[in-house]
């Protein structure tokens, strides 16, 4: 596949790139500003190039149907906000956001006419991507070590800062997602014994210590949950080997535990961990909000990411301006039908992923998109991930394409 061909994908990548300007993440920055001129320019751009493919190329090619079902919660999206959006170029601009990454994914399926290397080249290159956003924080550590490592405001912690990258604007928790999907894909590359050059070693350590400076709870959990789904449904290991090697594994975990618990504690109290530090009494009011809406706003949302908005700033004391999780986000912004539709691809996604491992049990990929994939859900419960404009949706949608019945592996289909 000729080089030009990824261009639109490279283009995508410019909005994640948020140079050191107050803002932590994308979902905090202004829909429209001069801040974020090569985020609003990016994405027109991939909108012109798109309309010009189709004129070009004349006709479309019927995509996947878990695609066209996350197609049709766009579509909800789009009737919710102009229903009841208390801010409706706000929530336009989302959609038009979300879209476009929708569109440059068709994109993907139409040019790599449905060849599976061809597609996960893509993937591949979105990975790399991430990587590079997590090489960028040498120059926050070296450049600005003051304030890459954030202080901890509770005390007790084991290490009493968390990284985040400033130069490169990059938050902890995205710092420690990244890290555990690299950690997760060398694990995955070890079982399934690919070759590792000597870089690999220290990449590995790299991510390894990420992690441990992101000081994320929610990454930091879902790695050793993942590794354990992967362990238990993988034939590339032996039964009777799964039971030898569970011994020393849980030896080493409960001897780990209590440093584990203390580092995922970062000093804060019982209460707060079992509140999940403030987030399930904002999802409750969320929850009472939605509860006492009407039957239509329950089924399609209150308003496109503007009902988020409006009601974690409530909850919150003006303090947020999302829910920290991405189902009670699907909730208010998009619906009870919504929220299914989401919940419903993963489920098949999932369902097809760990077929598709037992089947193809020599090739690593399916094993790496299966549990990169189930790291984002996890994700899913305590930010906002495949509901909106984001990294994590441009993997989730890319991850639909390779395990589409369509799609062709190796001159035969899935």
């Amino acid at each position: 596949m000729k080089n030009i061909y990824f261009v639109p994908l490279y283009i995508i990548f410019i909005p994640f790139i948020l140079l050191s300007s107050g803002q932590q993440t994308l979902e905090e920055s202004s829909s429209i500003s001069l801040l974020n001129l090569h985020r609003v320019v990016s994405l027109l751009l991939i909108m012109i190039f798109f309309i010009f493919y189709i004129i070009n190329n004349k006709k479309i090619n019927i995509p996947p149907e878990l695609f066209r079902l996350y197609g049709i919660y766009i579509l909800i999206g789009m009737t919710s906000a102009l229903l009841f959006s208390n801010a409706l170029i706000y929530s336009t601009w989302k959609i038009f956001e979300i879209t476009t990454m929708y569109l440059l994914v068709l994109y993907i399926w139409m040019i790599t006419k449905k060849n599976f290397d061809d597609i996960y080249k893509f993937y591949d290159k979105t990975l790399l991507f991430m990587k590079f956003l997590l090489f960028s924080l040498f120059l926050s550590m070296t450049l600005d070590p003051s304030n890459a490592f954030e202080r901890i405001s509770a005390e007790g912690a084991i290490f009493p800062y968390r990284l985040k990258g400033t130069i490169v604007v990059l938050n902890s928790i995205s710092i420690g997602t990244f890290a555990a999907f690299f950690i997760y894909d060398y694990a995955i590359k070890f079982i399934y014994k690919c070759k590792f050059k000597h870089y690999d070693y220290f990449l590995f350590s790299y991510f390894f210590i990420l992690l441990f400076l992101s000081q994320s709870r929610t990454p930091i959990i879902a790695i050793i949950m993942v590794l354990g789904v992967f362990f238990l449904i993988t034939n590339r290991i032996k039964f009777i080997n799964k039971l030898v090697f569970s011994i020393p594994i849980l030896f080493v975990f409960i001897m780990l535990l209590p440093t584990l618990l203390a580092l995922l504690q970062r000093g804060a109290s019982t209460d707060q961990l079992l509140l999940v530090t403030g987030r399930i009494t904002w999802w409750k009011y969320a929850f009472d909000v939605y509860a006492n809406s009407s039957w239509l706003e329950q089924l399609i949302g209150m308003g496109f990411t503007s009902a988020e908005r409006e009601i974690a700033a409530s909850a919150s004391n003006g303090l947020m301006m999302t829910l920290d999780s991405s189902f009670m986000s699907l909730l208010v912004s998009a619906g009870s039908l919504g929220l299914f539709i989401i919940s419903y691809i993963f489920l098949v996604l999932f369902k097809r992923y760990k077929k598709a491992i037992l089947k193809f049990k020599s090739d690593y990929r399916f094993a790496q998109v299966f549990g990169i994939m189930l790291l984002v859900l996890l994700k899913s419960f305590t930010t906002l991930t495949v509901n909106l404009f984001s990294i994590y949706t441009l993997l989730f949608l890319i991850s639909i394409l390779l395990v589409s019945h369509k799609v062709k592996y190796k001159e035969t289909m899935l």
